[in-house]
Formats: structure tokens, C-alpha cells, sequence
């Protein structure tokens, strides 16, 4: 292991104890206390001078593989090989008996601020919260039996949609629990969530041709919405909650009102299946994306509102809209992101990052933020530039089928061919600030020579820089 201050100079002697391979450091709130785990089986605690501040501490029956420390550098936890998760204090005693819930290898271990909730993943898929006592906060979250195929976040990112194809629509909060049984109403997969801003209604659809309406307390609001010919492939609903749309097999877009009544003709125009609907937060723009390579626009009344959008070089997955009704967001099997107005002309050039099918897309509430996953298993954040704000985030093991974003833009959702729902906290904002200040004095950084250099920079200076003089 070794230390280095901002400048890039390595501070002291390489810390070199371990008799094996270090997979996992981690450094108190302080910058006091460093914290290493590896292949030897155990863990160890030193100071910023290189010392040990402690005998190594013994337990795991294997390969440690991850470590964490307090935000007071009190509590030291670890994750292993041995599927346990182990809570120790800086003298090296262990604090609770080894806790036990996964079913494999622990793969990463966290601890919040105020050192009170540990959180663990593993290899099992499972996401497990405990408290310092070493005890359960919640059940895994990991429900589904088989992938998830949508997810939804309220407006004040506090509930958590998913749907499966194990036929259930399942309510979560942001600590992982149900917050009801499993919404059991559909005859199959369902496709497609959404949730109201107001948290009031949760809309669903499915393949055996239905869409669904439920309150938070998991009770069904109206008959099965019935009128498609085959699957659903998209849901949506307004802002205020009154109107919702859906999309599917048959070509067509149908919007309803809250009791289940048709509001307009079935919306007819794309050639083919339509695989995502989407409606402004006004209520007054619904957009679709099809199977024929184009993004439409339409009114309450069902009336176009532009020509087809067309880029696209193959299927249209997925469509999104800003809150202001006037960004449209569209990714598809050509492997691309992209940007239009309400005019049906393009914002930006095709965002290109993903190494296959883009399989939905997000916008934040300010409009500021495009969120993508696909095929490739990642997802990616983007600005109306086009630009990439962070490394892709990786997690899923599979396919990721459906992203949302809270409407401040600081938690993102994503589910996945691996059966699970993933939260990605603290916004882009945070984690362009960490990457920005990583590299702050990286010669690429201090004298930037290319024009892509220049506008990593410019990045930086605009959203990071510039906000913490003011």
C-alpha cells in the first residue's frame, strides 16, 4: 500500500505487512487512520507514518475482500470470502458476533457517516443492511424471482416501483423494505412502472395485455385498463397524476384517465410495436419511441404535434421528457443517446458510449441530467452537451432494462437481467465533484494540451470549481 498527498508525491515508505495480495483500503474521515484487508486473511490498521496501530485482526476464514471505516475511525468493517461480515474496534476486538446473510463471497462492505448502518453486497445479489449490534435492518433487497424489468422512483425519492417477470409489481423504500405484499394482478411479465409525483398511484402494464392501477398501500384502483391487442410495452403518467398512457404491441398509444376510461382514440402512426411512452410533467406532451426507428410527438388530443423524429438507425427502446415539456430523450439498438427539442430537431450530436442497445432512458427534474442503461450492463450519465459526466457505473452482472432518476436528480434507480434493483446515491454533482478533485493536479489537468483535455476541464471548472468559490 501507499500514501500520497494531493500534489501526487508519496508520503511515507510503502506500508508492506500483508503476506499476500491487498484487495481493499480504506481511510477514516480524519485522514488518521488507514484501514487494509487482503488475501492473508486478515485486517490491519495504521497510522499515517506507516505504523501499526494494532496485531492483526484475526476472524475471516478466508480472503478478505473488502473494508470500511466510521466517519470517526471507530469502527473497522470487513467482508470476506467466508461470506460474513465482521465489525471491529481500533484496539482490533471484534464488536459482534461475524454477521451472517450471504449465501457467498462478501464482495464490498460500507459504513455510513455516523457509523451507525453497515451495508454489504456479495455474490449472491444480495444487498443486506445492518445496524452496530450486528443485526438485520431490513430483508435483502433482491425479491424478484427472475430479472427485473422496470423500476420507478417518486418525485422525493423516497418509494421505489420495480416489476418483474416473475408477474409482481413490488413497492420498496430507500432502506430496501417493503413497503407492501407484492402487487400480484398480472397474467405474466410485467413490463413496464410508473409512479405519481404525489406517490399516490402506481400504474403498471404487461404482457398479457392490461394495465393495472394501484395506491401505496398495494390496493388496485380500478378494473384492468383493457383495449390493447397483445403486450404492453410502456406505461407513463402526468405530473398530476391524472392522466395515463401506455404503449405496446399493437402500434398504438392509448391514454386513460384515473377510473379506467379511455380520453382519446387509440393514437395511431408508427409503424410497428411501440416499445416506450412517456408524458410531460404538464400533461400536455406525450412522446413515443417504436420499432420503425422514430420518436413521435402527440397532443391530449392525439394530434402529431411535429414530423417523426428520425436519427435513429434501428429500434427506438426508450423515450423520456423534461419536466418543462422541452427536451425529448430517446435511446435505442443503435447503441445511442439522443437530444431533441419539441421542434423534432437534434440538441446535440448522438451521445456514443455504450457498447450495444441503449434500453432506457431518464432525464432529472431540472433537465440537466440524462441517465442510460443498456445492453453493456452499465449505466451512464450524460449533460444536454452530450458530454459524459462520470465513468460508467457498474454493478448489474447482465443486461440493464430500465433507469430512473429522482426528480432532484440525487438518487438513480436501475434494475436488471440479474434480478436486482440498484440505488446509486448523492447525484452526478457529487460524484463529478470526487472525480474532478482526483485529478485536479494531474498534468493532464494543469496543462491541458487536447481539446478533449480542454473540455474535461471546463467540466470541472463549471459544475465542481466555480461552486466551491461561490
Amino acid at each position: 500500500m501507499r500514501l500520497w498527498n494531493h500534489q501526487g508525491q508519496s508520503l511515507p515508505e510503502p506500508l508492506g505487512d500483508h503476506e499476500r495480495v491487498v484487495y481493499s483500503v480504506a481511510i477514516s474521515g480524519d485522514g488518521q487512520t488507514i484501514v487494509s484487508g487482503g488475501r492473508d486473511g486478515t485486517v490491519r490498521l495504521w497510522n499515517r507514518q506507516g505504523q501499526s496501530l494494532a496485531e492483526p485482526l484475526r476472524g475471516h476464514s478466508n480472503f478478505v475482500t473488502s473494508v470500511a471505516i466510521s466517519g470517526d475511525g471507530q469502527t473497522i468493517v470487513s467482508g470476506g470470502r467466508d461470506g460474513t461480515v465482521r465489525l471491529w474496534n481500533r484496539q482490533g476486538q471484534s464488536l459482534a458476533e461475524p454477521l451472517r446473510a450471504h449465501e457467498d463471497d462478501v464482495s464490498s462492505v460500507a459504513i455510513s457517516s455516523d457509523g451507525q448502518t453497515i451495508v454489504s453486497g456479495g455474490r449472491d445479489g444480495i444487498v443486506q443492511l445492518w445496524n452496530l449490534q450486528g443485526l438485520p435492518l431490513a430483508e435483502s433487497f433482491r425479491n424478484h424471482e427472475g430479472w427485473v424489468t422496470s423500476v420507478a422512483i417518486s418525485g422525493d425519492g423516497q418509494t421505489i416501483v420495480s416489476g418483474g417477470r416473475d408477474g409482481t409489481v413490488r413497492l420498496w423504500n430507500r432502506q430496501g423494505q417493503f413497503l407492501t405484499e407484492p402487487l400480484r394482478g398480472h397474467q405474466g411479465i410485467v413490463n413496464s412502472v410508473a409512479i405519481s409525483s404525489d406517490r399516490q398511484t402506481i400504474v403498471s402494464g404487461g404482457r398479457d395485455g392490461t394495465v393495472q392501477l394501484w395506491n401505496l398501500q398495494g390496493q388496485s384502483l380500478a378494473e384492468p385498463l383493457r383495449g390493447h391487442e397483445g403486450s404492453i410495452h410502456s406505461v407513463a403518467i402526468s405530473g398530476n397524476g391524472q392522466t395515463i398512457v401506455s404503449g405496446g404491441r399493437d402500434g398504438t398509444v392509448r391514454l386513460w384517465n384515473l377510473q379506467g376510461l379511455p380520453l382519446a382514440e387509440p393514437l395511431r402512426g408508427h409503424e410497428g410495436s411501440i416499445h416506450s411512452v412517456e408524458i410531460s410533467g404538464d400533461g400536455q406532451t406525450i412522446v413515443s419511441g417504436g420499432s420503425d426507428n422514430t420518436v413521435r410527438l402527440w397532443n391530449l388530443q392525439g394530434l402529431p404535434l411535429a414530423e417523426p423524429l428520425r436519427g435513429h438507425e434501428r429500434y427506438v427502446y426508450s423515450v423520456a421528457i423534461s419536466s418543462d415539456g422541452q427536451t425529448i430523450v430517446s435511446g435505442g439498438s443503435d447503441s445511442t443517446v439522443r437530444l431533441w427539442n419539441l421542434q423534432g430537431q437534434s440538441l446535440a450530436e448522438p451521445l456514443r458510449g455504450h457498447e450495444d442497445s441503449v434500453y432506457s432512458v431518464a432525464i432529472s427534474g431540472d433537465g440537466q441530467t440524462i441517465v442510460s442503461v443498456g445492453k453493456d450492463s452499465t449505466v451512464r450519465l450524460w449533460n444536454l452537451q452530450g458530454q459524459s459526466l462520470t465513468e460508467p457505473l457498474r454493478g448489474h452482472e447482465g443486461s440493464v432494462y430500465s433507469v430512473a432518476i429522482s426528480a432532484d436528480g440525487q438518487t438513480i434507480v436501475s434494475g436488471g437481467k440479474d434480478g436486482t434493483v440498484r440505488l446509486w446515491r448523492g447525484g452526478w454533482r457529487a460524484w463529478l465533484q470526487v472525480c474532478c478533485n482526483r485529478l485536479r493536479y494531474h498534468p493532464i489537468f494543469t496543462n491541458p494540451q487536447t481539446e478533449e483535455a480542454k473540455a474535461a476541464c471546463e467540466v470541472c471548472r463549471k459544475y465542481v470549481w466555480s461552486k466551491e468559490h461561490g
